[in-house]
């Protein structure tokens, strides 16, 4: 289930949410998209990575249970989507602090100012 979570987020909401925002600044949507996709990405890894470091020693120092073990895995999961989001987040109120693109303006007649 919670793999879906990811999934769910990388093809669809990021997408969603970042194309228009960038859209209304005058920025590429698909360069935004995949910056924010590449941070959830590896976001989600490290999580990943540090809970196999825990469970290796909770394991073979603690002497965990395999329940224990599933229990911390969901934990992980739940803990590496948190973080992700986070940090697609921040990457979304960066752009959010983006000024607007303006229209640009032909240029006056007789190279007027008025």
């Amino acid at each position: 289930m919670l793999k879906f979570i990811d999934l769910a987020f990388i093809l669809i909401i990021i997408p969603w949410r970042m194309i228009p925002l960038a859209k209304s600044r005058g920025l590429s949507p698909m360069e935004w998209t995949l910056v924010a996709i590449g941070a959830w990405i590896p976001t989600s890894l490290v999580v990943a990575i540090t809970y196999a470091f825990v469970q290796s020693f909770g394991a073979l120092n603690l002497g965990w249970s395999v329940d224990t073990l599933r229990k911390g895995m969901l934990l992980a999961r739940l803990i590496g989507i948190l973080c992700s989001f986070m940090v697609y987040e921040l990457l979304r109120r960066r752009l959010v602090s983006k000024p607007f693109a303006s229209p640009s303006l032909p240029p006056p007649p007789n190279g007027e100012l008025s």
